[in-house]
């Protein structure tokens, strides 16, 4: 799935992440298989939520995307905090050039991208956070979306060229307030393939639970699995 970034994406992605703690807890996760200093890539960075959240490890922290509008928004969030250690760079991945002490990929790209254009970018270490299925969980279940590459595959390419890396499967709870019912209607809507409007009041009155809380009176709950691929260079850059 490639996400349309607009100010209610924008927005929703914010909600979640403030919501559950979810790119707390992630970051928390890498930054035990990173080395953390000196600079680090971010590639698929969307809004940098993960990059706000690991900048303090890192000189300076670079991210990648192919959205202005992402990047626009990162920007903005980044002045916001304080943090003078993080530039942007409207790229496509295979096109990125120079060398990074860390490289990141979070639920971003696939096996053959991690292996032939990230690696290489990488001096110390490289870590890609990769879904555990190819179907996503949110939505109408005949309507679900599919994901790019799965960690499975992901390990399976990386064994089969000898890449030495060490896997993690992980879960977090990674759901999305809402302020109205509506906004979750749209939510819906678009985190599935084209659902009637049937299907998405269903699995509303099926999934959707109150909160009690003001500013999010609703919560759509979703755990979330997938899988942590680590790979630690040697200092002669092998790995």
């Amino acid at each position: 799935m490639n996400i349309v970034w607009s100010e209610k994406t924008i927005r929703w992605f914010a909600d979640a992440s403030a919501f559950t703690g979810f790119h707390r807890k992630l970051a928390a996760l890498l930054s035990e298989r990173l080395p953390g200093k000196g600079t680090l890539a971010d590639v698929g960075c969307g809004t940098g939520l993960i990059d706000f959240e690991l900048a303090p490890l890192y000189v300076r922290v670079v991210c990648v995307d192919i959205s202005g509008e992402a990047l626009t928004s990162l920007r903005s969030a980044a002045a916001a905090r304080g943090m003078t250690n993080i530039e942007t760079r409207l790229a496509d991945a295979g096109t990125l050039s120079g060398r990074f002490d860390d490289v990141i990929a979070v639920f971003y790209g696939d096996a053959e991208l991690f292996a032939e254009k990230l690696l290489p970018l990488a001096k110390a270490g490289f870590a890609a956070v990769v879904h555990a299925s190819p179907e996503g969980k949110l939505g109408p279940e005949d309507y679900r979306l599919k994901k790019t590459d799965t960690a499975a595959a992901a390990a399976e390419l990386f064994s089969g060229l000898g890449i030495e890396f060490s896997r993690t499967d992980v879960s977090l709870e990674y759901g999305q307030p809402f302020r109205t019912l509506e906004d979750a209607r749209e939510f819906t809507r678009a985190y599935s393939d084209c659902p009637p409007d049937a299907a998405v009041d269903e699995y509303l009155e099926k999934n959707l639970v109150a909160t009690g809380e003001r500013d999010f009176p609703l919560y759509l709950p979703n755990e979330k699995y997938f899988s942590i691929l680590s790979v630690l260079k040697r200092p002669d850059g092998g790995n």
